[in-house]
């Protein structure tokens, strides 16, 4: 638009920010850690038409196809880019968020759960399970600092 300044560009080496569209705090948190995570460079990697679990996309993208194509090009936008900060907006409405939605104050676990339940596809799903997985152990203790017995461990 005429008028409008340039947008601020990076500082040579300084990390391309987020910025956050409404209320995405909890998105933008939880994208900074998954992109310093493992799981970025399967999401770099993805291709929809490769072999394997990743097979040829149907006609119109499913939305987990959708979510995984906004994300790797978020990414890539965050490594290659030049501009001080990009914006989320097409990962936003590739989960389906519009209006009112979009601007909800949401926990970055539910969002998390988006991103497992329907968000991502292919070998960026298994680089996600893969660094989610394992086992989840809830551990109680006592106001005095000590633990009562799991069931099956001796008292």
């Amino acid at each position: 638009m005429p008028g409008q300044p340039p947008p601020a560009l990076r500082a040579p080496g300084a990390p391309v920010g987020l910025y956050n569209e409404g209320a995405t705090c909890y998105l933008n948190a939880l994208l900074q850690l998954l992109f310093m995570l493992p799981v970025r460079e399967a999401i770099l990697k993805w291709r929809p038409d490769a072999s394997g679990d990743d097979a040829s996309p149907p006609a119109a993208p499913s939305a987990d196809l959708k979510i995984t194509g906004e994300l790797q090009r978020l990414f890539a936008r965050l490594v290659l880019g030049d501009a001080r900060a990009a914006s989320t907006r097409d990962l936003v409405a590739a989960f389906g968020w519009s209006g009112a939605e979009a601007l909800e104050q949401q926990d970055v676990s539910e969002c998390l759960n988006v991103l497992c339940d329907r968000g991502l596809h292919g070998s960026a799903r298994a680089a996600l399970d893969e660094l989610c997985g394992g086992t989840t152990v809830t551990v109680l203790e006592r106001k005095d600092g000590t633990r009562p017995p799991r069931s099956g461990e001796p008292a």
